[in-house]
């Protein structure tokens, strides 16, 4: 369990920072992405290459070049697991927003993308042909994402830091965390306090300040 939970939290951590790594989608009609998805470009591993991580070099992006960035590493080790792409062949876009329909395929992807046992969908607003249709599906079926109503997903809505530690720790079984509050803005009774106080006792995230989570 230790290791799947540092591999989802390298994928988590753009977004949980104020960052993401935005714009997972499919590719659209004409094979142009639309804004805020990418278009699955097959992962480009350049043979004998070897990059500073440690890992082949995977497609180069010109805005993720300092090795020293806290998502540098993240970025490449999820497209190399073709968990997400660039939105273009040499940009990534780390300051760009994070959706809940992208959040959740990010996770649906890094759980090795399992078969959905049943192909009801419940949300006027999550398409058939959507790249995120059988991620959300996924999701709600495993009890890690709920609708924001019994007929809409909101797949568009930016997800929060709230809502993306709540995502992942549902995806780990919701485990009992006993903690009090260390944070002005974490109420005790939130929905979102067992996973802020699960996710600083695995090193997933950090508070914004000493007594700022900013959920």
């Amino acid at each position: 369990m230790k290791k799947k939970i540092i591999s989802l939290m390298i994928s988590i951590t753009m977004i949980l920072s104020g960052f993401s790594a935005a714009y997972a989608a499919e590719e659209t009609a004409g094979g142009s992405p639309a804004q805020g998805a990418d278009d699955r470009t097959e992962t480009v591993v350049s043979e004998g290459e070897t990059g500073e991580n440690g890992q082949e070099d995977v497609l180069s992006f010109t805005d993720v070049q300092d090795p020293a960035q806290y998502y540098y590493t993240p970025v490449y080790w999820a497209v190399e697991k073709s968990i997400t792409t660039g939105v273009s062949d040499t940009e990534f876009a780390p300051d760009g927003p994070c959706t809940r329909g992208q959040m959740i395929t990010f996770l649906y992807r890094s759980a090795g993308a399992p078969q959905i046992s049943s192909e009801e969908n419940p949300f006027e607003d999550v398409g058939e042909e959507e790249y995120y249709r059988d991620a959300v599906l996924w999701a709600v079926e495993s009890n890690i994402a709920k609708g924001t109503t019994e007929t809409t997903f909101s797949p568009d809505e930016i997800c929060s830091r709230a809502h993306c530690l709540t995502f992942l720790w549902r995806y780990f079984g919701s485990p009992d965390q006993n903690v009090s509050p260390d944070f002005d803005d974490v109420p005790s009774d939130a929905y979102y306090a067992g996973p802020v106080f699960w996710s600083l006792k695995n090193g997933i995230t950090n508070g914004v300040t000493e007594t700022e989570f900013r959920p």
